[in-house]
This record gives C-alpha cells, structure tokens and sequence, in this order.
C-alpha cells in the first residue's frame, strides 16, 4: 500500500528537480514543429496557395515574435495578395531583428521601389477617373440644355397597327408616271 503512495511522490520529486530538462525537449519539439510550419507555408507558396503560406506563417509568428525569416516570408505572402500596408510593416520588422540578413534588405529594397511606383499608378488613375467624371458631368448638362428629338411618327391610341399599316402603304411622295417606251429607247444602244 505505501509503494502506491511512494510512486506518484517519487515522480512528482523528480518532475520538481529537473524543470529545465523537460523544458528543453518541449522547446527542441516546439522549434521542429515551427520549422514544419515554417516549410509547409513555403511549399504552399510554391504552389500560389497565398492564404494557406499566411496562415502557417502567422502560426509560426505568434509561438515565435522574434523569427525574422517567418516575418519576411509573411510579408512577401501578404505583398502576393495586395496587402501592401501590412507587407512593408513586416518587410521593416524582419530588417529590424535581423539587419544582416542580405535577403530581407533586398526583398524590402524591391518593395519599396514596387509600392513606390504603384502609388504613383494609383494617383494617375484617380486623376484619369476624376476627368472622365468631370467630362461626363459636362456632356450631360450639355445634353440638357439640348432639345429631346421628336418621333417621326406619333400613334394614335386605340388603333395601333392600322395607323401603321395605313402609313405603310401610302408613300409621302407619289411614284412617278410611267412614260411609253419608243425605238429609241431600247436596250442595246442600236438605232
């Protein structure tokens, strides 16, 4: 009976005397499973599978903060899917933890030229909307001031296709009259 006691005591001691060895196998497990993350959110870049590399490398950013080549990786995930703002927030972190790393620098030296010129599109659009709305706004009050066309041909309620078919069959001009034909205006040009 006091072997049952003896034994979770035993191993309660043992757990108490050695936290850091239990904590280093959770920490080796933990940066393997990150590490996992890690290359399955790059397979999935591979792949064009942007949201999917996002989500792993979001996971891997929450266990890990200071993971400088899961940040760069997440910002050129979140640049592929237009969130530009977030993109170079990221892209800075990344240099921040890790200004040696020659790839981060040219990954966030690329961007900042892209957005550059991106912004510079977007002004142009903005100013190319802003004058098709403009000349539209003045065709249309030009379009205003102008008089409605009137049909040619009004119909009277009530008889509908017999004012057409009536129209139809009276020409406004009458046809011309017909003149007899004499020898010399056969076909053929003889005389």
């Amino acid at each position: 009976m006091r072997s049952i006691f003896i034994f979770p005591l035993l191993i309660s001691l043992l757990l108490s005397l050695a936290p850091g060895a239990f904590a280093q196998k959770k920490s080796k497990i933990e940066r393997r499973i990150l590490g996992d993350e890690l290359a399955f959110g790059r397979k999935a870049a591979e792949f064009g599978l942007w949201n999917e590399a996002i989500f792993r490398w979001e996971r891997v950013v929450t266990k890990d903060p200071n993971n400088s080549d899961a940040l760069n990786n997440l910002a050129v995930a979140y640049e592929s899917v237009g969130n530009y703002e977030k993109a170079g927030n990221l892209y800075q972190a990344a240099l921040d933890l890790d200004e040696d790393s020659q790839a981060i620098r040219k990954n966030l030296k690329r961007f900042r030229s892209f957005y550059r010129k991106h912004r510079k599109q977007l002004e142009r659009d903005q100013k190319i909307k802003a004058r098709k709305r403009a000349t539209a706004k003045t065709t249309k009050e030009s379009a205003q001031g102008m008089a409605k066309p009137q049909p040619i041909h009004q119909e009277k309620k009530g008889q509908g296709a017999k004012v057409k078919a009536k129209k139809r069959n009276k020409p406004d001009t009458p046809p011309p009259k017909k003149k007899e034909k004499s020898d010399n205006d056969r076909p053929g040009g003889v005389q």
